[in-house]
């Protein structure tokens, strides 16, 4: 599930969905169900470019706020988490879809706005906001 507002406009996705969590990974791969309507509130609107398969975003936009969902606990990315500069004069945003293939990936832009714990003992994962 996940959150996401810009000014007036709030949108929310019950969406569920399995994913790995991935530090490797400068993007988060979602569910296309999501990653459009996310797009869609950056200011100005992010734009799909077929050719790379990303949304590409201006430099200067401003990303909406957006959250994702675990259990309870809603875990809300910083915004410029959101944007990646690829250089000077493009940036893309790091939601992606990977189109009709079932693999979401959550990466870089969540894990740096939690604290991430990999209990390898217990076999589980648990984060916490970072403050």
């Amino acid at each position: 599930m996940y959150g996401a507002s810009s000014s007036d406009k709030l949108t929310t996705n019950s969406t569920s969905f399995q994913a790995f969590i991935d530090s490797g990974n400068y993007v988060s791969y979602l569910p296309n169900e999501i990653i459009e309507p996310i797009n869609a509130l950056f200011s100005p609107p992010a734009t799909y470019d077929p050719a790379s398969g990303v949304y590409i975003v201006d430099c200067s936009a401003k990303a909406p706020e957006f959250g994702v969902t675990l259990g309870d606990q809603t875990f809300y990315h910083d915004g410029s988490d959101l944007i990646y500069q690829t250089n000077d004069a493009l940036a893309s945003s790091d939601e992606v879809s990977l189109g009709g293939i079932i693999l979401n990936i959550i990466g870089v832009p969540f894990l740096k706005n939690v604290v991430a714990v990999f209990d390898f003992g217990k076999n589980e994962m648990r984060f916490a906001k970072k403050y």
